[in-house]
């Protein structure tokens, strides 16, 4: 009986710290997080999500290029293992690359 409400408890324990680093924004649970820049400058920061993708990150990635400009690039894993090269073409670039997921599921769409 002791033994069954430890294993529920610590259950429980574990599910609830999972929950905290999914769904607080600014949990370091899962690794370290930028919640906003250095305030005594003005700053802006490109972000792009969803790709690689052959209809836009080449022509993105180019016009970065041409404007010395970094950006950050939440990458669907899924989308990865079908475009390496576009993928790589980023992280060379020198690009912050971001894990968005495997398979991303639309929302809008469900």
């Amino acid at each position: 009986m002791i033994g069954a409400v430890l294993g529920a408890s610590l259950g429980a324990a574990a599910i609830g710290t999972l929950a905290l680093g999914a769904y607080h924004p600014n949990c370091g649970l899962f690794g370290s997080v930028v919640g906003r820049g250095p305030r005594r400058t003005r700053t802006l920061y490109l972000t792009f999500d969803d790709g690689p993708s052959p209809s836009a990150t080449e022509r993105i990635a180019e016009t970065l290029e041409a404007h010395r400009a970094p950006a950050a690039f939440f990458m669907v894993g899924e989308h990865v293992v079908r475009h390496p090269g576009l993928a790589r073409t980023i992280a060379r670039a020198g690009h912050e690359v971001g894990n968005h997921t495997q398979h991303h599921v639309r929302l809008h769409s469900c």
